[in-house]
């Protein structure tokens, strides 16, 4: 008399195959979730790239002009200096700075290299002494800063300068930064004089 049943190895070959589909199964969701993850983390990064790299063109390109000039300074006064300074790893200019909706004006901007952080100090357009940078307000722009590197086209002898220009300023500024190991696109941008 035969039995309806299965046999021992009937089902412990329906048990492996049905382990084998759930491994495969596991293994594509946790490779799904990793490439998910690496997805999100470069997002984020080109997102920085983007906020930081946007930041700084709207920093040089509203920098103001000076009373001479006949342009527009953008709600500083006639009497409003230019001002532009860098070194080989911070630029400073007089700048118009919005800090959201309701604060805002002309600011000597300082954007520098400082213990591994790209960092944003402000202070009002004055004569302060060069050193009292770091007692003054600040935002960090980027963390995780491998290097920060300014070169400024000079307005004389067309060459790019690394260091302290104060001659009637730049014609452009090229910004060459690397954060968390990665090199970002060299970011060139026109001071406005």
């Amino acid at each position: 008399m035969q039995s309806g049943g299965f046999t021992l190895v009937e089902v412990m070959v329906a048990i492996s195959i049905l382990l084998l589909i759930l491994l495969a199964t596991i293994s594509a969701l946790r490779t799904f979730g990793n490439t998910s993850a690496s997805v999100d983390t470069m997002i984020a990064r080109v997102d920085e790239v983007r906020s930081v790299s946007s930041f700084l063109r709207e920093l040089t390109e509203s920098s103001v002009v000076g009373a001479s000039s006949g342009e527009l300074s953008l709600g500083a006064s006639a009497s409003t200096p230019s001002h532009f300074l860098h070194g080989e790893n911070f630029f400073e200019l007089n700048t118009a700075v919005l800090f959201g909706e309701l604060y805002g004006g002309h600011f000597q901007v300082r954007v520098a290299s400082e213990e591994g952080q790209l960092v944003l100090r402000w202070r009002e357009v004055s004569s302060k002494a060069e050193d009292d940078w770091p007692l003054e307000q600040k935002r960090v722009l980027l963390q995780n800063l491998n290097a920060f590197s300014v070169q400024a086209l000079s307005r004389e002898n067309g060459a790019w300068q690394a260091f302290n220009e104060r001659a009637r300023g730049p014609v452009l500024l090229r910004i060459q930064v690397q954060s968390e190991g990665r090199r970002w696109p060299v970011l060139s941008m026109q001071v406005r004089r």
